[in-house]
């Protein structure tokens, strides 16, 4: 198993995982223009009572309750499955 570097057939394990490694590194690498700078920039935090709700525990009659009252048609996510499925599965 190898690779074409610089137009030759390479199966030299160490310089394949380095040709590699440089390709992937040099596709998902960031532009340095596009790096953002966000100092200064506010965040609203949530409270602790926020932050306390949220980390309530889940309770499947409330789940239940909430789909029962959504419009069946309604798609509560893109992968098309709407309400009419969840209530009936």
């Amino acid at each position: 198993m190898g690779i074409h570097i610089d137009g030759s057939w390479c199966e030299d394990p160490q310089r394949v995982k380095s040709q590699v490694k440089w390709f992937f590194e040099r596709i998902f690498k960031a532009p340095q223009e596009c790096k953002l700078n966000l100092d200064g920039v506010y965040f609203r935090s949530i409270s602790e009572a926020e932050n306390a709700w949220l980390c309530n525990t889940i309770i499947e009659a409330e789940v239940l309750e909430v789909v029962s009252q959504c419009d069946s048609s309604k798609c509560p996510s893109p992968d098309g499955f709407n309400f009419f499925f969840l209530k009936n599965n």
